[in-house]
């Protein structure tokens, strides 16, 4: 089961990269455009047999921006500060503040475990999503990577989420649930969603209807995505609606939104504290804090609108389709006047384009 995934993880990964260029869109350079533009080569080592993956494309195809967001941009003559409430930043930071901004995204990103292989890269000399901190890991066997991990080494567990033929499912979940632990939610909360969402498509396919299992495998997936709004990351949530759109055996009458209903939310919220509950446990197993005192730091919110913009700009549809995202993550899915300002650029850029 875990390798007809796969492909599918080839695709998060896809994702990831997307959500990272998006979130600096206005400031790339020219001559990054058409290499960003790559990732649609990346191709999945293996095929689903039962999803067509000639349908299966990267996140979204990052838009011609050089020109169209200075067209559509808005330049405001006063600046704001860094620590003020500003929501882009080409338009409200100063040339140093929009610099500090990048730089704080960034380490947020390697924080929630995006340190990116160059076999998931662009280009060699054209990748700066902290993989100069993956280089060495890139190169270590199996054995290696298994040892660091043993020791909490964070960088080596990301690295083995990436090295999909080298690991199985079980090994992978593990891995994906100690990365959850410390607090590197991005790469480890996608690979369980995945893996959830994979299985229960699976199921239907061969049942024709809606099991146990494949009700369990979608609250236990939406579990997995109300964390990592909690944390400020929509990595599981990107997946989640990115993989209940193209998977076909969600489409109709076995979409998620047709199976779940309100008697789930308070499942999805009792499973949820479950989780918390285990996470600082083993958190406290290592002597660290308990997760509702880690510091969550000022660029998280500013990342996180953008990313929620960007998912609502793209999947809009789908997540009216489907209340009980908005039901289970207390608010945070709430368009604030930023996110509605941002869902406008990356609308209109998309406006722009055609």
């Amino acid at each position: 089961m875990y390798k007809k995934a796969l492909p599918l993880l080839a695709l998060a990964v896809s994702i990831i990269l997307y959500r990272y260029y998006a979130a600096d869109t206005v400031q790339l350079e020219n001559n990054s455009v058409a290499k960003i533009r790559d990732l649609e080569k990346i191709k999945p080592s293996e095929k689903l047999d039962h999803v067509n993956t000639s349908t299966i494309k990267t996140e979204a195809k990052v838009p011609k921006i050089e020109k169209s967001s200075q067209a559509i941009i808005q330049i405001k003559s006063t600046k704001l500060s860094y620590e003020d409430n500003w929501c882009i930043p080409l338009e409200d930071l100063s040339e140093k503040d929009k610099k500090l901004a990048k730089i704080d995204s960034q380490a947020w990103y390697l924080k929630q475990g995006l340190a990116l292989s160059y076999d998931n890269s662009i280009q060699r000399d054209n990748y700066p999503l902290n993989n100069s901190y993956i280089e060495a890991y890139q190169e270590m066997d199996s054995k290696e990577l298994l040892t660091l991990a043993d020791n909490n080494d964070v960088l080596a567990m990301t690295m083995i989420l990436q090295k999909y033929n080298d690991f199985d499912s079980v090994k992978s979940k593990e891995i994906a649930k100690k990365l959850i632990v410390m607090d590197a939610t991005a790469l480890s909360l996608q690979t369980l969603v995945i893996e959830e969402l994979v299985t229960a498509e699976h199921n239907l396919k061969y049942n024709k209807k809606v099991t146990g299992e494949v009700k369990k495998r979608l609250i236990d997936a939406l579990v997995y995505v109300s964390y990592g709004l909690e944390r400020l990351d929509t990595s599981a949530l990107a997946n989640y609606l990115r993989l209940t759109k193209e998977l076909p055996f969600f489409q109709g009458e076995f979409h998620p939104s047709n199976i779940l209903d309100n008697d789930d939310v308070d499942i999805i919220a009792a499973e949820l504290s479950k989780l918390k509950y285990t996470i600082d446990k083993e958190r406290a197993k290592n002597y660290l804090d308990p997760i509702s005192e880690v510091d969550i730091p000022k660029i998280a919110t500013h990342t996180f609108n953008t990313d929620l913009a960007q998912l609502y700009s793209q999947y809009d549809i789908e997540i009216t389709m489907m209340p009980i995202l908005k039901k289970i993550t207390n608010n945070r899915m709430k368009k604030n006047s930023c996110i509605n300002h941002q869902i406008e650029f990356y609308n209109e850029l998309k406006r722009f384009q055609r």
